[in-house]
């Protein structure tokens, strides 16, 4: 059941969700969070690593951590919870209800409801491609986005130290720009499934 859910699911409190598919699709289900599945998915490619960390920009931001070869669940899944670790106390107000979150900053949602008070973007798409023509409000968009993910990538390797850090999400669509921006590339892979990723992993088996 969906103990609680912030508005990027409206309405989905309550919900008994494997109940529900089961019953309209005729098939067993299972629940899976939908980072652990990118991670699973992903992991396919790197056999032989026991501390994988999954990030997925999209709506929100998912996140999902493999510690010493056991992906963290229950009460240490908290730890893996990246899209609502605090970047900045007292920051923006995140859809979770609590202020300064990584999805506040960093989700398509959040720097696309930013961008638009001065320039009207239709999607991330659509921001890389004025940010590649150097758009002034996209340079800054995106340059404000760059600083944040830094950032948030400088925090994982301080909590975790994993092998690797993987980007996915549809945002990480823009890959051939945002892997620029970052700074230190050693640890960080993008996705190899995509946004797809989560499928497969889901595919995979739970």
């Amino acid at each position: 059941m969906c103990l609680y859910a912030t508005d990027n699911l409206r309405g989905w409190t309550g919900l008994h969700l494997a109940e529900e598919v089961s019953a309209r699709y005729g098939v067993e289900c299972k629940v899976e969070n939908d980072a652990i599945c990118a991670l699973k998915g992903e992991l396919r490619f790197y056999p032989d690593l026991t501390d994988v960390t999954m990030l997925t920009f999209g709506t929100g931001v998912g996140g999902a951590s493999l510690v010493n070869g056991e992906i963290l669940r229950g009460r240490n899944f908290d730890a893996a919870r990246w899209g609502h670790v605090s970047l900045y106390p007292n920051g923006r107000a995140c859809s979770c209800g609590r202020r300064g979150c990584a999805e506040a900053y960093l989700s398509a949602s959040a720097i696309l409801t930013h961008t638009r008070r001065k320039l009207p973007v239709k999607n991330g798409e659509e921001l890389f491609e004025l940010y590649k023509k150097g758009t002034k409000e996209a340079v800054g968009a995106v340059m404000s986005f760059a600083s944040d993910l830094n950032l948030f990538l400088s925090m994982i390797r301080t909590a975790l130290s994993p092998q690797l850090i993987l980007l996915g999400g549809g945002l990480m669509n823009a890959r051939e720009e945002i892997e620029k921006l970052i700074h230190d590339r050693l640890d960080i892979a993008f996705a190899r499934l995509g946004n797809r990723a989560g499928i497969y992993g889901a595919a995979f088996g739970l």
